[in-house]
């Protein structure tokens, strides 16, 4: 939906750069995900086990959770989000924010 939005709005449009920016953002998570599933096709795991991918379920609230992937096995059960971002994570708990250090050196904080 969004590569439509972006392939008919003229690139001066003043939101365009916000929509290929979040387009971008979309796409480098989803090579992310694909690139972390194809890790598990490496890894021998002597035990059955199953993995759900891009799960989603509803709370009695009516709010909706997404999961990327849930590895389910006999011992253990392994939530992943999955993130493809680049920089050096810190995590900060007494603000339990996340920090982003880019190649430049600039900081930011990332909301979630």
């Amino acid at each position: 939906m969004v590569e439509e939005m972006i392939r008919r709005l003229p690139s001066s449009h003043h939101e365009y750069r916000n929509y290929d920016e979040h387009l971008r953002r979309i796409q480098a998570g989803f090579a992310g995900e694909q690139c972390v599933d194809a890790e598990w096709l490496e890894i021998e795991l002597p035990s059955p086990h199953y993995f759900l991918h891009n799960f989603q379920t509803i709370n009695r609230f009516g709010s909706t959770h997404q999961m990327d992937t849930i590895f389910l096995c006999p011992h253990f059960v392994l939530i992943l989000e999955i993130k493809n971002i680049t920089g050096i994570l810190s995590y900060h708990a007494a603000f339990s924010q996340f920090s982003r250090t880019t190649a430049e050196g600039v900081v930011e904080g990332r909301y979630d």
